[in-house]
């Protein structure tokens, strides 16, 4: 195979910024949440952070793990939606700059940011402006690179962008078609209750593998416990990977469900930690390991990301 990963998702620069609780208050959104806000409202909140330090870098959620990917010795290739603009083009250098392929679809409209505050307690509220980063569509799609790629991963975010919709569920239908394997997220609870009719015919019906968090999985399968919930995604799809924080992480397939601890460390910041936790899951899948070793391998990625600033290990 020529690629180990190939993703969908969305483009994002992200602004990372560490602010105190109350400016967090002062956005009206909960904290540790994702919202999708207008230009003008992202205008109002970076105005409410000017004068601090803002770090921007590539980022959306598979792009973040394919990142992760490459930190570990893989080969993945990703296709986002971005605009021949500032932000496109900042995208496009560090993206590629860390070694992953980018396979850009251009658009009319601006590129999307999120705006990540970072709170003392390594918390982060994202704030998402998605300009045009949720407009992939099926001719965006490489149906060459999910052939090559031993997985195709999708993101779930895309579901806030009904062309990207579509797109999704082209390649995963090309996927299926091909013999490539199918690995989603579900992104976020707040997804999951927007869409989520969608994500239980995803899990039912095309992925192969489904990462999810704790609070996700609650809402995708009504299971309160981590574990419980990962062995009820599995029955449906063969494959569930559920993340509970500082709990670890739990595997289920079919006929088993492993539990990880997680590493003890001192959160820095808290951003990507899941995304690291999936590029290194699919790195160890993509290479042979067993599924500990590869839940492992994931874990150790996350701890690296969450032990500093930013959504990605270094």
């Amino acid at each position: 195979m020529k690629f180990d990963v190939y993703g969908l998702g969305n483009a994002l620069v992200d602004l990372q910024v560490a602010v105190d609780h109350e400016v967090v208050e002062k956005t009206g959104n909960p904290p540790g949440s994702m919202a999708l806000v207008d230009e003008v409202t992202r205008d109002r909140i970076l105005e409410l952070v000017k004068g601090e330090k803002v770090m921007p870098s590539a980022g959306g959620s598979v792009a973040n793990s394919l990142v992760g990917i490459v930190t570990l010795g893989g080969t993945p290739c990703f296709t986002g939606s971005i605009h021949d603009d500032a932000h496109g083009r900042s995208y496009t250098d560090s993206l590629e700059a860390c070694g992953v392929e980018f396979r850009a679809q251009y658009s009319d409209r601006a590129s999307g940011v999120c705006i990540v505050l970072i709170t003392p307690d390594a918390q982060r509220t994202m704030l998402t402006n998605l300009g045009c980063a949720a407009e992939i569509t099926r001719e965006g799609v490489s149906e060459e690179a999910i052939q090559s790629s031993h997985y195709l991963y999708v993101e779930g975010y895309l579901w806030d962008g009904p062309r990207a919709i579509d797109a999704c569920r082209h390649a995963m239908q090309l996927a299926r078609t091909g013999g490539t394997r199918v690995a989603f997220t579900a992104s976020d609870s707040f997804c999951v209750e927007r869409h989520h009719d969608d994500y239980v015919d995803i899990l039912e019906n095309h992925a192969d593998l489904y990462f999810a968090n704790a609070d996700e999985a609650r809402a995708l399968v009504g299971v309160e416990a981590p574990g419980d919930a990962a062995r009820r995604m599995a029955e449906r799809c063969g494959l569930a990977a559920v993340t509970d924080g500082g709990n670890g992480v739990y595997i289920a397939s079919r006929s088993e469900v492993i539990h990880v601890p997680a590493v003890p460390t001192e959160p820095v910041d808290t951003t990507g930690a899941g995304d690291a936790f999936a590029g290194g899951f699919l790195h160890g899948l993509t290479h042979g390991r067993s599924l500990e070793e590869a839940a492992r391998a994931g874990v150790q990625l996350a701890t690296r990301v969450i032990s500093r600033f930013g959504a990605r290990p270094v």
